[in-house]
């Protein structure tokens, strides 16, 4: 989630730290996604549209590990397994959570 006033790398950058245990170094913006998949009621009754920005990142320093809290699982994909990791997430959309770990899952490669 982005913070009040904290800009998306910023936040990217963050969540990877607070997440995954890992300091990311951002290389590009790769997609935004959002839109009808991504609506969700708020306990008040609000409707909220969750917007995932992706980022590609490398990993910097420390070692990848889930937070087991907001991400019980990290995990090195190639780009085909990522196309089904992305699929699995778009089909089970059901909160701002899952937007914001498949943002971290798919944004995060290893370093050379």
């Amino acid at each position: 989630m982005i913070e009040p006033d904290e800009v998306p790398e910023a936040a990217a950058r963050r969540e990877a730290l607070e997440e995954a245990g890992v300091v990311v170094e951002l290389t590009a913006r790769r997609t935004t996604v959002g839109g009808p998949g991504s609506r969700i009621t708020a306990p008040n009754g609000e409707e909220i549209l969750c917007v995932a920005i992706v980022f590609d990142a490398v990993v910097a320093s420390g070692s990848p590990n889930p937070d087991h809290d907001e991400t019980t699982e990290v995990g090195w994909f190639s780009l085909a397994e990522l196309d089904l990791v992305t699929s699995i997430a778009d089909s089970s959309m059901k909160s701002c959570h899952s937007i914001d770990r498949r943002a971290l899952v798919g944004g995060i490669t290893r370093s050379p």
